[in-house]
């Protein structure tokens, strides 16, 4: 039996909108012990700062904005990319 979690985790996930065809939008999934949403967000400061998990896609694209290897800095890959979009409020991935 799978155990529910405390609180909910967050991933971030990059996805192909049928719709308008396009690549490259991004989704944050929610789940506890089901998923409970999924919804479209901007990649920014404040999104990142609720998620805990990135899926590969979402890790390469935010190893280019950085300038870190996705493996080598795996670990740093979040808050080396907080840091990033710290610096200037407006901009997102």
């Amino acid at each position: 039996m799978v155990q529910p979690v405390a609180t909910p985790t967050h991933i971030c996930q990059l996805w192909y909108c049928a719709r308008c065809r396009r690549n490259g939008n991004w989704a944050e999934v929610v789940i506890t012990d089901i998923i409970e949403r999924i919804i479209a967000i901007r990649l920014n400061f404040a999104a990142l700062q609720r998620l805990h998990l990135l899926d590969e896609d979402a890790a390469g694209w935010m190893a280019d904005a950085t300038g870190r290897d996705p493996i080598e800095h795996r670990n740093e890959l979040v808050p080396s990319t907080r840091a990033w979009l710290a610096e200037d409020p407006a901009r997102e991935l």
